[in-house]
């Protein structure tokens, strides 16, 4: 899952009239599910509306762990090994080199099970398959209910085009797939 965060001025910013965090139960039980080291990260995002929405979707989704990746080296190894001990991916002889295959299930991008979400009264053309935005929400958070019990989930923030620009377009991908949160890291800008 990946969102964009409330971007001005080419920055991530906190939105006013945010809740002290200190008073959000889903913030304490996000914390709960993190080593001190990694709530420190958190911690150190100037953003309450951030972490909110990690808290949110860690209840949500249930991981007995959240790991937050701060774009360091040690994390992206931390991220590369998980990887490969997981087995999302494979060794090259290259060293430093993996490999990923997708699963001969892995659908996630067959036209007729792809749907954009819309508002009502919003058409995109006859080729795009598109849904109710309020209905798909609601079926993608029904999928997501406990889908990562027994498994870390990744936090990650990235940035498409250089950080604190005015191009910049800062993402926060929450994952349970190692491979995915390191895709991720080779393909953007860390930007935490």
């Amino acid at each position: 899952m990946s969102v964009i965060v409330k971007k001005q001025g080419g920055r991530a910013s906190q939105t006013s009239g945010d809740a002290p965090m200190a008073t959000n139960p889903q913030v304490e039980n996000l914390k709960s599910r993190m080593t001190p080291e990694n709530w420190k990260k958190l911690e150190a995002i100037p953003n309450p509306s951030v972490i909110e929405f990690i808290a949110k979707y860690a209840e949500h989704c249930n991981p007995s762990s959240v790991y937050v990746c701060d774009g360091s080296e040690r994390d992206v190894q931390y991220i590369r090994d998980v990887a490969l001990r997981n087995g999302e991916e494979k060794k090259l002889k290259t060293s430093g080199h993996s490999i990923h295959f997708d699963s001969e299930k892995d659908c996630a991008r067959a036209k007729g099970d792809t749907k954009i979400l819309v508002k009502p009264g919003v058409k995109l053309g006859g080729d795009l398959n598109t849904m109710d935005r309020e209905a798909g929400l609601a079926e993608v958070h029904g999928i997501l209910k406990g889908i990562m019990t027994g498994r870390e989930m990744y936090v990650y923030f990235g940035c498409l085009a250089p950080n604190n620009g005015i191009f910049s377009i800062p993402v926060l991908q929450v994952s349970d797939s190692s491979y995915v949160v390191h895709n991720e890291m080779l393909l953007f800008r860390s930007g935490y």
